[in-house]
């Protein structure tokens, strides 16, 4: 949810982009991927770093047991951030929201699915490391649109 406010400040500036043309568009999403993956690669290190003292700080130490947990949860936060850039910025934004939204649909199974298995299977690991996955197929779906759509345009 952190993120959300920015990429809603974003999308007006990458469409207006895209609406020039796709090679502009693309230029300028890609600028913005590298700056916010920067920043938040940084900060995922340093929590994943000094988890057990965010854990202890935050929640006690009766749930240091779980601080393994912020690895797949953090993982998958950057994961959701780029599939934002990807998805939204990048192909709703150029007028594919069809194919975004398919990509979204699929791996929206996916994570039903693999949630209900994991979540059996490895309990809250299960069920984090389901988000994560889920997340990174999303991306690849994002991906291959962009790559079939996009970078293909001429």
């Amino acid at each position: 949810m952190a993120y959300a406010p920015i990429g809603q400040i974003i999308f007006p500036y990458i469409s207006k982009k895209f609406t020039e043309s796709i090679d502009i568009g693309l230029n300028t999403i890609i600028k913005v991927i590298k700056f916010i993956l920067i920043f938040i690669f940084i900060i995922l290190f340093v929590l994943i770093i000094s988890r057990e003292i965010v854990v202890n700080i935050l929640y006690g130490s009766d749930f240091l047991a779980l601080k393994d947990l912020i690895i797949p949860l953090g993982i998958g936060f950057l994961l959701s951030v780029l599939n934002n850039l990807l998805g939204i910025q990048t192909l709703v934004a150029s007028g594919y929201q069809k194919q975004y939204s398919i990509g979204f649909n699929l791996s929206t199974i996916i994570l039903v699915i693999l949630t209900l298995l994991l979540g059996y299977l490895f309990g809250t690991y299960g069920v984090a490391s389901a988000s994560m996955i889920s997340e990174g197929i999303l991306v690849l779906f994002n991906l291959y649109f962009i790559n079939k759509l996009l970078l293909n345009h001429n």
